[in-house]
């Protein structure tokens, strides 16, 4: 049961709602914490282009991770049963 169809637009976020921050990530308020990031990301991307199982089978290996941690993130909220 959405809004889709029911005709009432959803409420405006205030422009200044920042999302929730991540402990242990760096802010990107800077642009030298914006290239640190950047930096880190291009890092972890290199490593995963890298990887035997990626080479192996790019997708494979894609959709096991999403599964992987999905499923980590429903059991870390609590609904890892059915």
């Amino acid at each position: 049961a959405g809004a889709a169809g029911s005709g009432a637009a959803p409420a405006p976020v205030p422009a200044s709602a920042a999302p929730p921050r991540i402990p242990n990530q760096p802010s990107l308020r800077t642009n030298r914490s914006k290239k640190f990031v950047a930096d880190q990301e291009l890092a972890h991307m290199g490593a995963v282009l890298a990887h035997p199982a990626f080479v192996a089978d790019p997708f494979a290996t894609i959709q096991e991770h999403l599964r992987n941690t999905l499923l980590a993130n429903k059991t870390a909220v609590g609904g890892g049963g059915q």
